[in-house]
């Protein structure tokens, strides 16, 4: 019996130890994964150049040339009928001081020579306003030149009567 716990001894102390250190001082190789995938890349293809040809007549199955006439006819009807002028003013005033409307309506005569400022009361303000714009855009260079001097200045939109304003701008 002492022999064979002596062989088991011997194994123990001397074969295992071996193979342990063995397994620590040899590094495996890793395996590295490579495939060849170049065979299933799409194709790259450059666009070949084309001639310019002439362009031929430019024909439009669908022509609304007379649909939109008729439309801007009916537009223009209903705006005739309107009884107000759609357009702009610059606002220099506005609020419950009679004496302060005036003096702005003043500084605004003197800064603008070419549109008059009218005096606006309706209760419980005085309105101070300058000119009729038909579009936006005219209105601005005006309230530009305007806003440098008096920086509470507005441009807003204003509808006119037509009965009381010249006929020139009616046409329009």
């Amino acid at each position: 019996m002492a022999i064979r716990y002596f062989i088991g001894f011997f194994l123990l102390l001397f074969c295992l130890p071996v193979e342990v250190i063995g397994c620590f001082c040899f590094k495996a190789k890793k395996k590295i994964y490579s495939e060849d995938l170049s065979c299933h890349r799409m194709p790259f293809y450059t666009a070949k150049k084309g001639k310019k040809e002439a362009a031929g007549p430019l024909v439009l199955p669908h022509d609304q040339t007379s649909r939109l006439e008729e439309c801007l006819a009916k537009r223009r009807l209903a705006c005739e009928r309107m009884p107000y002028l759609k357009g702009f003013t610059i606002q220099v005033y506005m609020g419950n001081s009679r004496a302060t409307a005036l003096s702005m309506q003043e500084r605004a005569a003197a800064l603008q020579t070419m549109y008059t400022p009218r005096l606006h009361y309706r209760q419980p303000n005085y309105v101070v306003q300058l000119g009729f714009f038909p579009e936006r855009l005219e209105a601005y260079f005006v309230y530009v030149s305007l806003a440098k001097a008096l920086p509470h200045v507005l441009l807003r939109p204003f509808m006119l009567k037509r009965k009381g304003y010249p006929l020139s701008l009616q046409n329009n």
